[in-house]
């Protein structure tokens, strides 16, 4: 089953803050098998970070709505980017059963969180591999020490989001990962028996995708601009001679009473004198309380 909410706190009409530390998708946690595909929605945002972080985090969708309802919000093009690796990443997810389907799911993953540092990671399970979906929410770059189970010690560490293999070092008795997390980005890091083609494609494609780095880009935001197409006026004609199907209405005052219907417009009876979208069927039929 597939959904879509907003999950950050309105600060004005343009700007969402969400909480320091990622949310945790309560539908999606309440399957065992994580089978509830929930879609971040963060329409009206100039800054859409945090929003993916949060989808990402969370093994989620992300609603990247640019176009809304003829509105233009336009992504920068550091969010763009941002959005473009953390979508790579979770499509290959998905389709190996780590976001979804899997075995175990644990946000808040002690061994890839750090929260005075900012960083957050959920750990995925799936046939006996391991995912870490990591976000860093903190100011700055970081660097994350990931420890790994001693019953994986001898499987290949990937970095995903760099698309290279990282060489475990000894940390307290046991072998760690280190990644290396851009301020405001994400990480992935996978521990898997073996390389599929499908795994080296990804790691390739992201090779390729990565070595630029975030800051690099700009996140201004920008007003789309838009140029009016010159319009000529239309042939002026004697008003004692209008044209073939036309009559001249004498200039006057006319008063018009205009009510109508329009999705997500609410519809309370106090708003409504003409008492027209509260007799509509979407108010009848289904019942809405605020005849919506």
């Amino acid at each position: 089953p597939l959904g879509w909410g907003y999950f950050g706190h309105k600060v004005d009409k343009m700007t969402y803050s969400y909480d320091f530390a990622p949310g945790v998708d309560k539908v999606k946690w309440l399957d065992p098998k994580g089978r509830h595909l929930t879609h971040v929605c963060d329409r009206w945002s100039k800054n859409r970070t945090s929003a993916i972080q949060l989808a990402f985090f969370n093994g989620d969708g992300y609603e990247s709505w640019e176009n809304i309802w003829g509105l233009f919000n336009q992504l920068t093009a550091r969010d763009s980017e941002l959005l473009r690796r953390a979508a790579t990443i979770l499509r290959w997810a998905g389709r190996q059963n780590f976001t979804h389907d899997f075995e175990e799911w644990v946000p808040h993953a002690p061994e890839a969180t750090v929260p005075e540092h900012g960083i957050f990671g959920s750990r995925f399970e799936s046939r006996g591999d391991a995912l870490w979906l990591i976000v860093n929410k903190g100011g700055a770059d970081a660097t994350l020490s990931v420890a790994i189970a001693e019953g994986r010690s001898d499987y290949k560490i990937l970095d995903l989001y760099t698309g290279t293999q990282v060489e475990p070092s000894e940390s307290g008795g046991g072998k760690s990962a280190q990644l290396q997390i851009e301020a405001g980005g994400v990480s992935a890091l996978l521990v898997t028996k073996q390389i599929t083609l499908d795994l080296n494609n990804l790691l390739q494609e992201m090779r390729t995708m990565t070595r630029r780095s975030l800051a690099s880009l700009s996140s201004t935001w920008h007003v789309l601009h838009q140029k009016m197409d010159a319009m000529h006026s239309s042939t002026l004609f004697d008003s004692a001679k209008p044209p073939n199907g036309m009559i001249l209405l004498p200039r006057a005052r006319f008063n018009f009473s205009v009510s109508g219907t329009a999705l997500e417009g609410g519809c309370a009876p106090e708003d409504d004198p003409n008492g027209i979208c509260c007799r509509s069927k979407l108010c009848t039929v289904d019942g809405s309380p605020d005849c919506q």
